[in-house]
């Protein structure tokens, strides 16, 4: 289906997500505790009801929605402390930088989480009918599509710095 500027869903899903994960790399940037981690899960779970409402899908219990942010969030933030550590005790830091580490993954997550949605929603599911399951087919087949390659994570890292 086409709307006014002739993008398609799957484009206008895309822009969602592109720019909740700028918004939520941005935020995990910021040197503030709590104060990051509340905002990524306003930005995850607004760019989750914006791609719902592009799928006239209708969320009636934003209660499993805020769940699976906070638990997206708080993982991910494990998962950027431990990469910085890793990074400070390499020296690595030095180089690209606890703030950018942090961002980068965030980035990441939050676009995943944009993706399993997007899917979820253009075949025709609710917010209360996805599961674990989503998440390892998505992960299935981006490893098949080889999108998970080093060699394309790393470019994904890289253009998400340049850009």
């Amino acid at each position: 289906m086409e709307n006014q500027n002739n993008k398609s869903k799957s484009e206008l899903g895309n822009e969602i997500i592109a720019k909740s994960t700028a918004k939520a790399s941005g935020l995990a940037a910021l040197p503030i505790p709590i104060l990051d981690v509340a905002g990524i899960i306003f930005v995850q779970v607004n760019m989750v009801e914006k791609l719902a409402d592009l799928y006239n899908i209708e969320i009636e219990n934003k209660n499993k929605l805020f769940l699976s942010s906070v638990a997206s969030s708080v993982i991910t933030k494990l998962i950027s402390e431990l990469a910085g550590s890793a990074a400070a005790a390499s020296k690595m830091d030095k180089l690209f930088g606890g703030s950018l580490i942090k961002a980068s993954i965030t980035g990441f997550s939050t676009t995943v989480m944009g993706e399993i949605y997007k899917k979820h929603f253009s075949n025709g599911g609710k917010l209360e009918t996805i599961d674990s399951g989503a998440v390892v087919e998505y992960v299935q087949h981006e490893i098949a599509s080889d999108n998970l390659s080093i060699q394309n994570l790393s470019s994904k890292l890289v253009n998400s710095v340049t850009s």
